[in-house]
């Protein structure tokens, strides 16, 4: 069933806000858009193109990718580790930190997911 109603509670913070820049990676027909940003938690909009891509790019933080539209992704961790990333609109899914990775839309056609950062 799709997700209806989406309900994220932090419960630890670090303290300290965001050290980095919420989008501090290369895109390529993608574009972004901030949502909202406090100290423990912040979350932008990614909405690719088809064929649209990231740049290969260090992941800081604990992250739950939401997905607005249906995504068929590729994620790639490193030159040789690769996996598809396949939701309906309204699943989601964790992705830990300490990874680098570059996110690929294998759709000819344009997706939408939010991603929501954890401090």
């Amino acid at each position: 069933m799709p997700l209806n109603l989406l309900i994220i509670e932090r419960l630890e913070s670090a303290g300290s806000p965001f050290a980095s820049p919420m989008i501090s990676f290369g895109l390529h027909e993608t574009a972004a858009g901030e949502l909202f940003e406090m100290p423990s938690m912040r979350g932008y909009v990614l909405r690719m193109a088809g064929q649209g891509r990231t740049e290969p790019h260090e992941e800081r933080f604990d992250r739950l990718m939401v997905a607005v539209t249906n995504l068929h992704l590729r994620d790639q961790t490193d030159e040789k580790s690769q996996s598809e990333i396949n939701l309906k609109a309204g699943e989601v899914r964790w992705i830990p930190k300490d990874s680098d990775r570059a996110i690929v839309n294998l759709d000819d056609t344009a997706c939408t997911f939010i991603t929501i950062e954890f401090n």
